[in-house]
């Protein structure tokens, strides 16, 4: 579908983001994607998959929510602070 590299506004300054499918139903929209970003302060890359869902009122962002595993960022984190 879509691909994104952001840089900054995350642990390691850049990160990449792909959406691989969106599906809307009503007011919802979820959309499937991937990403990759960079731990500073280790050089770890650590990728995953995650679910936006949106709901959308008069043709605006009303909600959202991000589903993701964030136990491998956080483990990688809280090394990263244990060596600092």
């Amino acid at each position: 579908m879509r691909t994104w590299f952001i840089t900054g506004g995350t642990p390691g300054g850049f990160g990449l983001v792909y959406a691989e499918a969106a599906l809307a139903q009503g007011d919802q929209v979820v959309v499937l994607g991937e990403d990759a970003a960079c731990v500073r302060a280790t050089g770890k890359v650590l990728e995953g998959e995650w679910a936006h869902v949106f709901t959308l009122r008069n043709g605006k962002v009303a909600r959202f929510h991000e589903y993701l595993d964030t136990a491998e960022l956080v483990a990688e984190l809280r090394a990263a602070h244990a060596k600092a």
